[in-house]
């Protein structure tokens, strides 16, 4: 519950927060990314201007420029009707000839204009136009955006745009004013302009999707380094949040929750912090390590008392209660493997005749040197076990019957061969061994045909090994 509250609560609470932030940044963001477009395109066509200015400035220095008249070259029919200030002298000649006879005729900064212009938007998509208010050409009538810039020029206004369009078809258009100046009067001069008069102004448009493709590439970067940041602050900031206090008190849920059962933590330990989760902390490690000192305590004498029941005290072999403990573990691999098992019993000959003879304590060390003797033919996963009194008893794995013949009579020899010395005596020992083998046999069933085949080897004069197969 405190998971789910706490936490959650926290975790909603930087979303939102952060997520507010997020769109405030965006906004911003956006905003300032048209205007730095806007700019962006405001020099490009600043720059455009000046040149197409420069290039009107070169041509009015040479109060235009003659080119031979040659096929497809026409004269500007539009300068035969300007001239200067009415009693002034006209200085425009159209068109002349040298001595050859060739014409030429006369390209004045409008006409190169205009002409330089076709030739821009033929190869670039970039368009410019030259208008005026006081039209000489009527092919340069000013649109609306042009009608209006010009009389804001002539408000003191030095510049103006606009984007027209969508999307990437979007285009950005300028316009800026043509002043009068000296040279312009010898064409414009009867049209009542003095010098410093707006005579009109050039106009650009421009395509922006080259500049828009670059923006939304910059674009792309701001956001995903925009989201990755404030990701890394989210992510930062919830960290230390389940660093500092979550995950503390989460913990100190759990410890107090599992104090004395068996999933316990002794990994847990605030006690070093100053605050009340420190204080907290102290007390249940207090109590944790004395409930988990008792249980340790109580499961060792359980360790130690199973260990006890499980082992005989004198060979320190396992006891029967172990092979009925673990008997049907093994029983249940082998059958699920569909390997063979083997259970032999092992009975010493004429035990009791020892212990009558040469007293119980020379009986004892004969089982206890038996024990190691078996113990040297016996597997780690095999089960040894003394089956009570002199009876011993050995489950073998993945062990047929040649191979089980095999152990029981090597068993047999090296018991047939002890030499046992007890108080200057020494103590002839053999026995008698019984075998059952088969797949599907049950521990209890083997057992019991084990112990048949004892019967049968002691019937048949001790110290030999009868094996009896399944008979399931």
């Amino acid at each position: 519950m405190l998971q789910r509250s706490l936490a959650a609560q926290i975790a909603v609470t930087l979303v939102v927060v952060f997520s507010i932030a997020g769109i405030c940044f965006g906004y911003l963001y956006l905003k300032q990314e048209q205007a730095g477009l806007n700019t962006l395109m405001l020099k490009q066509a600043q720059v455009l201007f000046n040149q197409i200015h420069l290039m009107r400035h070169w041509n009015a220095n040479y109060n235009g420029v003659y080119v031979r008249k040659d096929a497809g070259v026409e004269t500007n029919k539009y300068l035969y009707k300007v001239g200067p200030k009415k009693g002034e002298r006209a200085a425009i000649k159209p068109e002349i000839k040298d001595m050859d006879g060739n014409t030429y005729t006369l390209k004045n900064p409008a006409l190169m204009t205009r002409e330089l212009a076709e030739i821009t938007e033929r190869e670039s998509n970039i368009r410019f136009h030259l208008t005026s208010l006081k039209l000489i050409n009527p092919d340069n009538k000013a649109d609306a955006f042009e009608t209006q810039s010009l009389k804001l020029f002539e408000k003191g206004v030095r510049e103006s745009y606009e984007i027209i369009g969508t999307g990437d078809e979007r285009r950005f258009r300028y316009m800026a004013p043509l002043h009068i100046e000296k040279k312009c009067l010898g064409c414009h001069g009867f049209q009542g302009y003095k010098i410093g008069d707006i005579r009109g102004g050039i106009s650009l448009n421009l395509p922006m999707q080259s500049t828009l493709e670059i923006a939304g590439k910059s674009r792309t970067t701001a956001i995903l380094g925009g989201l990755t940041i404030l990701l890394t602050i989210l992510l930062v900031l919830w960290l230390l949040l389940r660093h500092l206090i979550v995950n503390p008190v989460l913990e100190l849920q759990k410890l107090a929750r599992k104090i004395g059962s068996d999933e316990t933590r002794h990994d847990i330990d605030l006690s070093h912090r100053r605050d009340e989760i420190g204080s907290l902390s102290r007390t249940l490690l207090a109590t944790e390590k004395e409930v988990s000192r008792q249980q340790k305590e109580l499961i060792h004498q359980a360790n130690k008392m199973d260990e006890d029941r499980r082992h005989d005290p004198l060979t320190r072999l396992h006891n029967r209660r172990h092979l009925y403990l673990e008997g049907p573990n093994l029983f249940s691999m082998a059958h699920r493997l569909g390997y063979e098992i083997s259970t032999m019993m092992i009975d010493l000959d004429h035990f009791k005749q020892i212990n009558d003879t040469h007293g119980h304590a020379a009986g004892d060390q004969v089982l206890v040197e038996v024990a190691e003797t078996l113990l040297k033919h016996s597997r780690s996963y095999d089960l040894l076990i003394r089956f009570g009194g002199e009876e011993f008893t050995l489950v073998v794995l993945n062990c047929d019957h040649e191979h089980s013949m095999q152990i029981a009579e090597r068993i047999r020899e090296d018991i047939e061969t002890l030499s046992i010395e007890y108080e200057g005596a020494t103590i002839p020992v053999t026995t008698s061994i019984g075998i059952s083998t088969g797949k599907q046999v049950e521990l209890e069933q083997m057992v019991l045909n084990a112990d048949e085949a004892v019967y049968m080897a002691k019937s048949s004069g001790r110290n030999r090994v009868c094996h009896i197969d399944d008979k399931s």
